[in-house]
């Protein structure tokens, strides 16, 4: 689920995609398969549960004409620093 609070710019994300640059153990592992432990990433089980891709990637276009300032993510990192650079690249993955 994505949510959006206008007010602060701040995009709330909850496992759609993750940022674990701090994990450790098994946890560091995981992130660093799904290519989220140096960056934000969706999780690869993830991709391959959408059905629909379509539709998915038309329900994600909205997201290139938000202002996004931060990025508050339920697992782990909240990003301040080019969060809209880093919402774009996950865009950029789905080819959105």
């Amino acid at each position: 689920s994505l949510f959006y609070h206008q007010a602060s710019q701040t995009l709330i994300a909850t496992d759609f995609f993750f940022y674990m640059p701090q994990a450790s153990g098994f946890t560091s592992f995981y992130a660093t398969i799904n290519g989220f432990k140096s960056k934000m990433a969706c999780p690869i089980v993830f991709r391959f549960a959408i059905k629909y891709k379509d539709i998915f990637r038309q329900s994600l276009k909205p997201l290139r004409d938000w202002p996004v300032s931060n990025i508050s993510m339920c697992h782990h990192a909240i990003l301040n620093e080019d969060a809209q650079d880093s919402l774009n690249k996950v865009l950029d993955g789905f080819k959105i």
